[in-house]
């Protein structure tokens, strides 16, 4: 599975930048990794995130001393997948009346194109009161969800409704055999950031496993969101697992997924720092954790009359994996091995793959 990547040629601003995290990451698990993965970067991100400002498309900066923000318009990006790109510039065409809004660009396998606007409550009810412009991202065939309520917008005689959104395949995950499984997704929920970023990250997890000998056993996911890891993992570990995530539509979702796609593993909505620990009989744990790092669950370990033998840890941001390391470490857990992928090229983000057992 490993062998079917290979590395992009990357810009030196790219390569010096996937350099530096590497080197922080290394510096915080104390070891080099035992393999880098460089997913093809071109076209191949089906999952964008940008900020609409006064009529331009880019990536918002830190905030500045003086008020306000710095921002770099995105002008011809490489990464993103070629309905991405259209839909890009769409928006630049027929601009939305906006001055500012978050958006996200998805993709789906058969090229639909979904949307999703995350903007100020008022910002929203003018947008749906002028509606002409949603209306004709949805005459495009565009899905366009809206809101941190995640709404769907529907168009029914001459009116716009707000309707649940409706689930649909955008980034399927991949089984141990690196066969493709349709998941379903909103587009506002999170997701890799692409088809072969997914799957280098399978690879590298499966390859962990098998470099520690770990076969079929008891495990848990914990942060599972939709069930991507959750299926793909099912397939190697074994479909008796336990997967929980702590936000409502996503667990939704997951106990969708799971029913569908690994019927035998249970799963529900549960938020590890409000779980009711005890015995827990789960060989290896496996951690989704948010950016921030799972500092809530980890801390817990000590109160487990048993803890797992295996942990198996993604994180993608250099904090949270900080923070995380050293929890585990006090825990009494060692680390065996840790790979690289560089899901997020030109960004400050790495995507650590680490296992450790105690």
């Amino acid at each position: 599975m490993l062998e079917a990547f290979f590395p992009s040629r990357y810009s030196q601003r790219v390569e010096e930048l996937f350099q530096a995290k590497l080197a922080k990451a290394s510096s915080t698990l104390d070891s080099l990794p035992r393999r880098e993965m460089r997913p093809e970067a071109r076209h191949d991100r089906t999952r964008l995130d940008l900020m609409w400002w006064k009529g331009k498309l880019g990536l918002r900066g830190p905030s500045r001393p003086e008020g306000g923000f710095a921002f770099e318009e995105l002008k011809d990006p490489e990464t993103p997948s070629t309905t991405i790109l259209e839909m890009m510039a769409m928006v630049r065409l027929d601009a939305p009346p906006l001055e500012m809004a978050q958006l996200r660009f998805r993709s789906g396998p058969n090229r639909e194109a979904g949307l999703w606007i995350d903007t100020a409550n008022e910002a929203i009810r003018d947008l749906l009161r002028e509606g002409d412009w949603l209306k004709r991202q949805l005459a495009r065939g565009w899905a366009v969800e809206i809101g941190q309520k995640r709404k769907e917008v529907s168009f029914e005689g001459e009116e716009l409704h707000l309707i649940p959104a409706r689930a649909r395949v955008w980034l399927p995950s991949t089984d141990v055999n690196g066969n493709d499984v349709p998941l379903r997704s909103l587009i506002a929920l999170f997701a890799q950031p692409g088809p072969e970023a997914n799957r280098a990250l399978f690879a590298v997890g499966f390859e962990l496993l098998d470099e520690c000998g770990i076969g079929r056993l008891a495990w848990r996911e914990w942060g599972a969101g939709y069930g991507n890891l959750t299926v793909g993992y099912a397939s190697r570990l074994g479909d008796s697992g336990l997967a929980t995530e702590f936000e409502a539509p996503a667990a939704e979702l997951l106990v969708e997924n799971c029913r569908d796609f690994c019927p035998g593993v249970s799963a529900r909505q549960e938020a590890a720092e409000r779980s009711a620990f005890g015995q827990d009989d789960h060989e290896l744990w496996l951690l989704d954790p948010p950016r921030p790092g799972f500092g809530a669950l980890l801390r817990r370990l000590p109160e487990l009359e048993r803890t797992p033998k295996w942990i198996l840890n993604y994180h993608c941001h250099e904090t949270g994996l900080r923070e995380d390391a050293k929890l585990l470490r006090d825990a009494g857990y060692h680390l065996q091995g840790w790979s690289a992928v560089d899901a997020f090229p030109g960004t400050p983000h790495l995507e650590a793959v680490s296992i450790w057992s105690r």
